[in-house]
């Protein structure tokens, strides 16, 4: 689980990060990136029933992303969506493909 300080949890952060911040794409995910004047960096998943109608799913798919993001440097002063596109093979994804393709995107927006 992450810090409570590196949670985004309010709808309204999710929104204006949703609407206003910079995406990057990926073969089965999109992120959104927006900088802050916060000092640290703050994480939010949107998984929606479109992934997979089971929840046990969902939640294992979130759990998995929570690791990839503790093991991945990212800057202070940036709020973060991560948002696994409609794909059937996106719940099979081994945990190291999944780890691979998000650290890769995430190491584009550091740039």
């Amino acid at each position: 689980m992450l810090p409570v300080k590196n949670r985004l949890k309010k709808e309204i952060d999710f929104k204006r990060v949703l609407q206003k911040g910079k995406p990057y794409y990926s073969e089965n995910f999109i992120i959104k990136k927006l900088n802050t004047e916060q000092q640290e960096y703050r994480v939010g998943f949107v998984i929606s029933k479109k992934v997979s109608k089971k929840a046990v799913l969902r939640n294992k798919l979130r759990r998995q992303l929570v690791e990839v993001v503790k093991k991945t440097a990212l800057q202070p002063g940036q709020d973060i969506v991560i948002i696994p596109k409609n794909k059937e093979n996106i719940t099979n994804l081994k945990f190291q493909e999944l780890k691979t393709e998000v650290q890769a995107v995430i190491k584009k927006i550091g740039k």
